[in-house]
């Protein structure tokens, strides 16, 4: 039969057990590469570039400034 202590003991080793399945990313959790790769949670390195169609050739480019069409 389990003791009190054996149940304690149990339950402690299966939060270890889960608390570092969750750091290590096996069960959803965020690790810590994740976290190391999404950078700052202040929108920094969030930018983007509106891409524009060329009327002659009909690519999506950045600037049609620098853009030399290849027909």
């Amino acid at each position: 039969m389990l003791s009190p202590i054996k149940l304690i003991l149990l339950l402690a080793v299966i939060g270890a057990v889960y608390f570092i399945a969750r750091k290590a990313g096996y069960l959803g959790g965020k690790s810590e590469k994740q976290n190391n790769l999404q950078g700052n949670k202040d929108g920094a390195g969030k930018e983007s570039t509106d891409l524009v169609k060329c009327q002659k050739c009909g690519t999506f480019v950045a600037s049609l400034e620098d853009h030399r069409c290849e027909h």
